[in-house]
């Protein structure tokens, strides 16, 4: 896990109030994190540290390119990691059922708009959500100026709520093995199984609980709404054949949510965090992010 940092000794998952938990898989501070795992600040350095690259899985013809961060060693480029930001927030409005919003009757025609959603809110605490909102919009910036094209969708930095998707279905092809991931209890009528191998389930979203210091494995009807939740995001960038000028759309989807605290908790159970000390709390914070390795 690493930080986005607006300062030199804060991060943004601190700057929420002490009685909301953070994910405790991650502790280390801003001076323990490599340069990797550490997302700029400004627009400017963004630029230098993150780059978009062609998707190395061509067969999914849908998300062509991905944001990476590359570490350079003394002889040249040494690793490649995805850029995946984690982002908190209270849940507003969502659904995760496996099959997201596929409607059965839809058959294949559904298939490749169906959708999982989550929406984040600040739920009054504005100042850490705002800079999570930042950093998402610098990160969509830095994807149009590398693809040399214009959001066809600009997130706004004045919004106060987070929407965050995940396609539900994966196009199959002739010359791959389809392993599926659907069980017959996610799939009631059986229609999704009838898709297969033309659309199929290759993975399903990770929902896990944060509780006495263990992330468990959890089934995704646990996140409900007013739950304070930490979300893994990754970018999915489609570059659009030009027409007056390229177009670029960016995509935010989630990959991996926390339950940190319930709604239920938040009123019953507060728990105290600790904080720094006053004195280093004058300093701003981050955007959690972690970092897959291709």
């Amino acid at each position: 896990m690493a930080c986005y940092p607006r300062g030199e000794v804060a991060l943004t998952r601190d700057m929420w109030p002490a009685t909301l938990p953070v994910l405790g898989s991650d502790d280390r501070a801003l001076a323990d994190l490599p340069p990797a795992e550490i997302v700029p600040q400004k627009y400017a350095d963004v630029l230098d540290w993150a780059v978009v690259v062609r998707n190395p899985d061509d067969k999914e013809r849908v998300f062509r390119h991905i944001l990476v961060h590359v570490s350079l060693g003394p002889n040249g480029p040494s690793a490649i990691n995805e850029v995946t930001v984690r982002v908190q927030g209270f849940v507003s409005r969502l659904n995760l059922h496996p099959l997201g919003d596929w409607n059965p009757n839809s058959g294949t025609g559904g298939a490749p708009s169906a959708k999982q959603h989550i929406h984040l809110v600040h739920c009054g605490h504005p100042h850490p959500f705002q800079h999570a909102v930042d950093a998402l919009v610098n990160l969509a910036e830095v994807v149009a100026a590398n693809c040399n094209g214009e959001l066809c969708h600009k997130l706004k930095a004045t919004t106060t709520c987070i929407r965050l998707e995940r396609p539900v279905f994966r196009r199959g092809h002739p010359d791959e093995s389809v392993q599926s991931v659907l069980v017959p209890s996610d799939d009631l009528t059986g229609k999704a199984k009838l898709l297969e191998p033309r659309w199929y389930l290759k993975t399903k979203l990770n929902v896990r609980e944060q509780l006495n210091g263990k992330l468990l494995p959890r089934n995704h009807s646990i996140i409900k709404v007013g739950d304070f939740v930490d979300v893994a995001v990754v970018l999915h960038i489609h570059k659009l054949p030009p027409m007056r000028s390229p177009k670029v759309r960016v995509e935010f989807s989630m990959t991996d949510i926390v339950l940190l605290q319930s709604r239920s908790e938040l009123f019953t159970r507060p728990t105290k965090r600790p904080r720094d000390p006053p004195q280093q709390r004058t300093v701003e914070g981050d955007v959690s992010m972690a970092s897959d390795q291709h």
